[in-house]
């Protein structure tokens, strides 16, 4: 899959909500989201930059798992990502064309090493700052850090893409 045709929309559904915006492997954008004033202005930074470069748009955003600390966060995750699905489908883009990554599997597509959430959220924030430079909080680490997981495992998006945007994606032209 081309990743270079790629605008990339990634989001850690919370209260405060990271996302990030990739121009295929390369971070364009990120911030936090704590208003839908916030979201919109996200999700129109990313149509912005795939409309200017004609790129192909596609989003991810972290699945809650078992385990989450409690019942209220599992909740208050499920209402953030409603927010953000509502915003997106706005755009064209159906909700079962989101992907969802649980966090275990793009801290593994990363290498991650760390246990427990404290630490994982460290080694977020690590990793960004040594990529990028950036100081960034958590949850804008860890929308990037999920971007850049996705990206190395772009056949990931096989499962929730639709057929005509897989093709724009092949590998190779005719």
């Amino acid at each position: 899959m081309r990743v270079d045709r790629l605008c990339l929309l990634s989001i850690d559904p919370a209260r405060s909500s990271g996302w990030a915006v990739f121009d295929g492997a390369i971070l364009h954008d990120s911030g936090c989201a704590k208003t839908s004033a916030h979201r919109d202005d996200a999700v129109a930074a990313w149509l912005h930059l795939a409309s200017a470069k004609d790129l192909v748009r596609a989003v991810v955003a972290e699945d809650w798992f078992k385990g989450a600390r409690s019942h209220a966060t599992t909740y208050s995750m499920g209402v953030s990502f409603g927010r953000w699905a509502e915003a997106v489908e706005a755009t064209g883009i159906r909700e079962d064309w989101i992907l969802r990554v649980k966090p275990s599997d793009w801290r593994k597509a990363l290498q991650f090493r760390s246990r427990g959430r404290q630490a994982a959220k460290a080694e977020s924030v690590r990793y960004v700052h040594s990529l990028h430079g950036l100081t960034v909080g958590d949850d804008e680490a860890d929308a990037i850090c999920l971007g850049h997981a996705t990206l190395r495992r772009a056949e990931w998006f096989g499962t929730v893409l639709p057929a005509s945007q897989r093709k724009l994606l092949a590998e190779t032209t005719r």
